[in-house]
């Protein structure tokens, strides 16, 4: 079933385009990313296809009775809400059906329209089972625990979060929500890498379709189906995964240079033909057939095919101290005041390593860099620096950037004595233009510019370590390859806190990851280390959480009465149950990466079905569990 159809559909400003015209079309279970170089058009679109902005020209339409879903904090209501009762507004219906259910009840046990009330209520029940009505507060529970969420926070104002954790309280009440057709522009920022890894799970079960802009490499490998790109101003769409498109990008690259090569050369000999036969009357009759030709050729030649590149050229440089001790951590503990975020720290940082910082948002990663900066007091241990070398620090946080300048008179500000045409070549390495570098102010540069002067600094700068913290944020997919490479080319030490798993797999050998406010230090890259041991965390954060929802459940009533009520067998065959549909599902989602399903719309369709029921088998389950330990 199409659900969004779009023609011709494009933006402009002041008379010029900032999206060219495209047209798609979005199926149930498409699971799309939108991909393209900052500025060509992509969230714009998105605001087209929602609403937020007027359309210049062409048309969209969706079909009937299809809710869509956009990821922005429009979506929270009230922000004298509580956070439970904003997130209780997704089931307002189905709470509302559940009081006439009450309310019928006690009418059957004393009316005489026994029938007719009994019917009544058997259609109303039946409505209220086939949209979740007995476990909504399972589903509300389990997305804000994943959202990092505690039950204190369920209590607290929704004015009273900060703005990331409000992102993330509009993130969980969309998913809540459960639209046709989801929307989501870069939806892993304020996300920590657990989060995120369920993220992936719970929308591979999706049962809606999805469009999504994000330069977040193994969420869109984990996640798309399809892969709509905006390249060269035109939308080329790739009807197969990432790793399909990679392939078939190349392909259709090497086709239309062959075609345009030919073309060229055919044009060529027309030319020649022409030039030489018309002047002799014989021939003029050919040269008027070879013009013919050549005027239906030129009209539909292509035009030369341009292999996008990357216009960033960073160049980082740093003193070579290979396998030499830099700093060495002995029992450190850091935090604010009396404020412990993660204590007993042990490693040693040694010369070309590249460390990446890892963990949950609010764990201490920032706290950490600062304490290595001196900016912070370390409460307990010591840090050893066993050399003398220069540190430079990469902050998240832009506001530093604020101040009404040129892009070129703040560096030139920060390096008076390099020469202006140096510094002039350097931003150019940096996709800087000399127009850019000297009307552009400071202030008004989007995320990834901001980002990319911040770099730039960097580059000049030739410190020995490199404190980055969050540097792919706001780069997109060809700005973070040059970082990569630049990275993996610097000949100093790195020290990188990062929740982009692609990213941190390419340039890190060591793993530092804070959790319940232990360090876990590890040897190898993103990947190892999640099989060694964020999976292990992960499971046992899940049965902590289980735990948790069923020993806080309220009882007057003895242990052994209790005990006597729950059938431990039944108990026991619901969690295995639970097991098998679970393993089924990973397997199930597997699947769905493969050629045979995703190139298949019926079998991918077919596919998605079983699991959603499976899933909600596996949600129905855990409402009975609930129910017998009430």
């Amino acid at each position: 079933m199409i659900l969004l159809t779009v023609d011709n559909l494009f933006k402009e400003y002041d008379g010029k385009k900032v999206t060219q015209p495209v047209s798609f079309s979005i199926k149930d279970n498409d699971r799309i990313t939108l991909l393209g170089t900052n500025g060509c058009g992509k969230t714009t679109l998105l605001k087209m296809l929602t609403n937020q902005i007027e359309k210049s020209g062409g048309n969209f339409s969706y079909s009937s009775n299809v809710t869509i879903g956009y990821l922005s904090q429009n979506i929270i209501k009230n922000l004298s809400n509580t956070l439970y009762e904003e997130m209780l507004e997704v089931f307002s219906k189905l709470i509302e059906l559940k009081k006439e259910l009450q309310i019928l009840s006690e009418k059957i046990s004393t009316s005489q329209n026994f029938d007719e009330l009994m019917n009544k209520y058997s259609q109303k029940e039946t409505y209220f089972l086939n949209n979740g009505g007995y476990n909504f507060e399972y589903q509300i529970d389990t997305v804000l625990t994943m959202f990092n969420f505690t039950k204190d926070d369920y209590t607290k104002k929704i004015g009273d979060f900060s703005g990331g954790e409000r992102s993330k309280i509009a993130f969980a009440k969309l998913l809540l929500m459960k639209p046709d057709l989801l929307f989501l522009d870069e939806p892993t920022n304020h996300l920590d890498v657990m989060t995120i890894e369920w993220l992936e799970i719970f929308l591979q079960q999706y049962s809606g379709a999805i469009l999504f802009v994000t330069h977040d490499v193994s969420f869109i490998k984990n996640i798309a189906n399809k892969v709509f790109e905006i390249s060269n101003s035109e939308l080329e769409i790739y009807n197969g995964n990432y790793e399909y498109y990679c392939k078939e990008k190349k392909l259709r690259y090497e086709q239309k240079l062959a075609l345009y090569n030919s073309q060229q050369k055919l044009r060529e000999k027309y030319i020649k033909f022409i030039e030489f036969y018309m002047p002799k009357p014989r021939f003029v009759s050919r040269a008027h057939d070879r013009e013919k030709k050549l005027e239906k050729l030129e009209k539909n030649m292509i035009k030369k095919p341009i292999q996008e590149k990357n216009k960033v050229h960073m160049d980082l440089k740093g003193e070579i101290r290979k396998g030499k001790t830099l700093i060495k951590f002995e029992d450190v503990s850091i935090g604010y005041d009396s404020n412990v975020l993660i204590e007993d720290i042990n490693f040693t940082l040694y010369g070309q390593d590249h460390l990446v910082v890892m963990g949950d948002n609010g764990s201490g990663k920032t706290t950490f860099i600062k304490t290595i900066l001196s900016k912070i007091p370390i409460l307990k241990g010591e840090i050893i620096f066993k050399d003398n070398f220069s540190l430079g620090y990469l902050e998240q946080d832009f506001r530093n950037l604020d101040v009404s300048c040129t892009i070129f008179e703040y560096i030139k500000g920060k390096f008076p004595s390099v020469l202006d045409q140096n510094l002039y070549n350097h931003l150019g390495k940096f996709k800087f233009s000399y127009e850019d570098s000297n009307t552009k102010m400071v202030n008004s540069l989007s995320g990834g510019e901001m980002m990319r002067l911040q770099i730039c600094i960097l580059a000049l700068s030739n410190f020995d370590i490199l404190l980055l913290d969050e540097p792919t944020n706001h780069l997109d997919i060809f700005s973070k390859e040059e970082l990569v490479d630049a990275l993996n080319d610097y000949q100093g030490s790195l020290i990188v806190i990062s929740h982009d798993r692609d990213f941190i797999d390419k340039i890190s050998n060591k793993i530092l990851y804070f959790y319940d406010k232990k360090a876990h230090f590890f040897e190898g890259a993103y990947q190892e280390f999640k099989n060694d041991v964020l999976n292990d965390l992960l499971q046992k954060k899940k049965d902590a959480e289980k735990r948790r929802k069923l020993e806080e459940k309220p009882s007057n009533k003895p242990q052994e009465e209790r005990k006597n009520k729950i059938s431990i067998f039944k108990y026991e065959k619901i969690l295995n149950s639970i097991e098998k549909l679970e393993a089924k599902n990973i397997e199930l989602n597997k699947l769905a990466f493969s050629e045979e399903y995703y190139s298949d719309s019926e079998k991918m369709k077919k596919l998605n079905l079983e699991i959603k029921a499976n899933q909600d088998l596996i949600d129905s389950y855990y409402s009975q569990l609930e129910e017998m330990e009430k």
